[in-house]
C-alpha cells in the first residue's frame, strides 16, 4: 500500500524519483495515467488490472461510462524506473495537469498520487478544513470491526 507524502522535483528530461517505500510495490513497472483531480495516478500491475476490471464492468452505451475508459485508457502509460528509482513522466501527461517542476508524491493506498506542488498544497488546505471535512465525510462509514 502507498502511504505518505513526499516532495520532489522532476528534471528537465521529465524524470521524477519515486520514494524509495513505494518502489517495492513498483518492481514489474509503473502504470501512470490522469487522475480525477487535475493530478496524476500512478499504480502497480495487480491494481490497474483490478481498476481495469472494474471500469469494463459498466455499459459502454452509456455516455460518461466511455468517457471514463478514455480518460483512464487513453492517458495510461507504463513507465520502468532507473536504477536510480526515477521514472519518466511523458510530456502528454505533464502537460494534461500541468505539471510544475516541483512535485507532490503522496499515498493513496492501492495508488499514489502526483500533483504540482502548488496544486497539491491548495487540495492539503481544503483536505484539513474542519468545516468541509465534517460535512464531506459524514456519510462514511468509517467505524473499526472489533477483534
Amino acid at each position: 500500500m502507498f502511504f505518505g507524502q513526499f516532495e520532489h522535483t522532476i528534471d528537465d528530461k521529465g524524470r521524477l524519483t519515486i520514494p524509495a517505500c513505494f518502489r517495492d510495490e513498483l518492481t514489474d513497472g509503473t502504470y501512470i495515467t490522469v487522475g480525477f483531480d487535475n493530478n496524476l495516478i500512478g499504480m502497480n500491475q495487480h491494481n490497474l488490472e483490478s481498476l481495469s476490471h472494474k471500469i469494463r464492468q459498466h455499459n459502454i452505451m452509456n455516455e460518461d461510462v466511455r468517457k471514463q475508459r478514455r480518460m483512464v485508457y487513453s492517458f495510461a502509460t507504463l513507465v520502468q524506473a532507473d536504477k536510480m528509482g526515477r521514472i519518466l513522466i511523458p510530456q502528454n501527461l505533464r502537460d494534461a495537469i500541468k505539471l510544475e517542476s516541483n512535485v507532490v508524491i503522496n499515498g493513496a493506498g492501492d495508488y499514489f498520487e502526483i500533483w504540482s506542488a502548488s496544486q497539491w498544497h491548495a487540495e492539503s488546505d481544503q483536505l484539513l478544513n474542519s468545516d468541509l471535512k465534517d460535512k464531506r465525510f459524514e456519510n462514511l462509514d468509517l467505524t473499526f470491526e472489533e477483534s
